[in-house]
């Protein structure tokens, strides 16, 4: 088998059309991974549109679990036949911002199947802009983190908004008063902070929101 079923994004369209595409061949350091969950940024068109994706036709799909099939190279194949999650986030890996946890601030920042933010030459975004939403996946070996049996593969591919609510809640060091201000509520992000809250010593959460109706709606997870 050459050829896999992809969802394919072209440049200045608003939808995604199923495609055949070529599996992608692999280099040494890299994996092969069969999905079995994948998912995408609600506001993923509107980034397509700011010229944040840099490569077209693109896989998106940056939330991606599943089991490795293939190794680059003979020191990964003892990855091979594990399930899997793989860490999206994308940058140089070397430079003061990405060894201080600021990944996201690196001139290389660039999110796999999603969009590139940092303003650097973006090499390695440009090797793995295509995403989850495929049969099966490209990505580095140091972006793996194995997924234990009692984890679905669903939760898996969604541990990124889950990992990135910690980190905001770690970061936000709550006062004694135990008060916080989620905005943007109603976004996977907020509803990801509400439900975590209380565990860093949140006492009182006030929601921002622009849908009252989604409010009321996230309102229940408190």
């Amino acid at each position: 088998m050459t050829t896999m079923l992809a969802a394919l994004a072209q440049k200045g369209a608003c939808s995604m059309q199923l495609e055949q595409v070529p599996i992608p061949t692999l280099q040494e350091d890299e994996v092969l991974i069969k999905v079995a969950a994948a998912g995408i940024a609600p506001g993923m068109i509107n980034l397509m549109k700011q010229g944040r994706f840099k490569y077209f036709p693109t896989i998106p799909g940056h939330e991606i679990a599943g089991i490795v099939t293939q190794a680059g190279g003979s020191e990964n194949t003892g990855w091979i036949g594990k399930r899997v999650r793989v860490h999206p986030m994308l940058s140089c890996g070397h430079c003061d911002l990405c060894r201080s946890e600021r990944q996201h601030m690196c001139g290389e920042a660039a999110i796999i199947g999603h969009g590139a933010f940092g303003r650097g030459t973006l090499e390695r975004y440009r090797r793995y802009h295509d995403g989850g939403l495929a049969e099966y996946v490209c990505v580095p070996v140091d972006l793996l983190d194995p997924l234990p049996a009692h984890v679905s593969f669903d939760v898996g591919a969604k541990v990124h908004d889950l990992a990135n609510a910690v980190r905001i809640l770690t970061c936000a060091a709550l006062a004694p008063t135990g008060r916080l201000i989620i905005t943007a509520a109603t976004g996977t992000m907020g509803t990801s902070c509400l439900i975590l809250a209380k565990h860093y010593g949140a006492r009182e959460v006030i929601l921002v929101g622009r849908s009252r109706q989604r409010l009321e709606q996230v309102r229940t997870l408190e």
